[in-house]
């Protein structure tokens, strides 16, 4: 039977081995959070200018007011657009400014058909590496109101449906950059949308921009270099995992041994004597008897040849003994074989 004190070195073993993996692959798989704050701004501004009327005492309208559509002539679109990080960056971004002309009847997220078109061509800039913190963007375009009006306009009449229609104007900013100290790129887009209906009398013009954002960050999780600490407390509880688990190889090994000496020394004593020798269920109740211990069976077969009464024998598993008995008269000879 397994012994209390293999059962520890069995328990002290595992936990070794559980704190060896834990303080190694800690120390080689050290993780890192690092944080690039950064503060966004993000403005879009636009005017609408007039052809000649007698309505308007000015050619040029500003923003938020409702405008007659038949009047406007061009829309002149300002964005600037500006992100500063606390780190020095490199790579490049670029920004374009497009349009799609879209047509629906009933239900305006249910397109008809849609036209596009490039109002500002990809532009790209370079970042010098380390050089700067900052992204900083400022153009305009101008739209043609009465070019996209006129398409919508003029697919009423060849077609004689009822339609409605708008102007999407999409302003698309997009970077991949890296910063200093990082070997982590960040891809990131930005969209700035402008919404102008091309099928009123009157219109609004809707300007969707959430790009202004205080306090955000980008966040990575980046390896850092071997914690040597945890290697070495590692190495220790290793290696005294080991040391358990060869003081239990070993104790197991004496187990075994031991095991197979009774094995071996019960089996020659049932096949050399088994003539005389009658297995019982029960032994005898020692009080009625003058108990007298024997040391070997060579001893209990010396009693044997005087008395010559069988010898009954009964094996305890439980405790690994196997009992051997010899009844004369008042007198009991016992022997024990028992597991060391």
């Amino acid at each position: 039977m397994m012994k209390k004190k293999n059962i520890l070195y069995i328990i002290l073993m595992v936990i070794s081995f559980v704190f060896t993996y834990l303080f190694i692959y800690s120390g080689c798989n050290t993780l890192v959070k690092t944080f690039v704050n950064y503060q966004e701004k993000s403005d879009l501004g636009y005017k609408v200018y007039l052809s000649e009327n007698d309505i308007y005492d000015s050619s040029i309208l500003g923003m938020n007011k409702k405008y007659i559509a038949s009047l406007i002539d061009q829309i002149v679109i300002n964005f600037d657009y500006d992100i500063l990080f606390d780190r020095y960056l490199s790579g490049f971004y670029s920004y374009s400014v497009n349009s799609s002309v879209i047509a629906y009847e009933d239900d305006i997220d249910d397109p008809l058909w849609i036209k596009e078109y490039n109002e500002l061509l990809d532009k790209v800039e370079v970042i010098n590496q380390n050089k700067i913190d900052m992204i900083k963007i400022s153009d305009k375009v101008s739209i043609d109101y009465q070019k996209y009006k006129k398409i919508i306009d003029d697919f009423k009449s060849d077609y004689d449906i009822d339609i409605s229609g708008y102007l999407l104007v999409k302003v698309n900013i997009h970077m991949m950059v890296d910063f200093s100290g990082l070997n982590n790129q960040v891809d990131d887009s930005r969209e700035i949308k402008i919404i102008i209906p091309l099928s009123y009398d009157t219109i609004k013009i809707d300007v969707i921009n959430d790009n202004n954002k205080i306090d955000s960050y980008y966040e990575f999780t980046t390896k850092s270099d071997v914690n040597y600490l945890f290697l070495v407390l590692g190495a220790i509880t290793g290696s005294i995992g080991l040391a358990l688990l060869i003081l239990i190889i070993k104790e197991m090994i004496e187990i075994s041994r031991r095991q197979n000496k009774f094995d071996k020394e019960l089996k020659h004593i049932l096949k050399e004597h088994s003539e005389i020798i009658v297995k019982v269920d029960r032994l005898y109740n020692k009080k009625k008897y003058n108990l007298i211990y024997v040391d070997s069976f060579d001893e209990l077969m010396d009693v044997y040849k005087k008395v010559e009464t069988p010898i009954s024998f009964k094996k305890m598993d439980k405790k690994r003994e196997a009992i051997f008995l010899i009844i004369e008269d008042d007198n009991a000879w016992i022997y024990r074989l028992v597991e060391e």
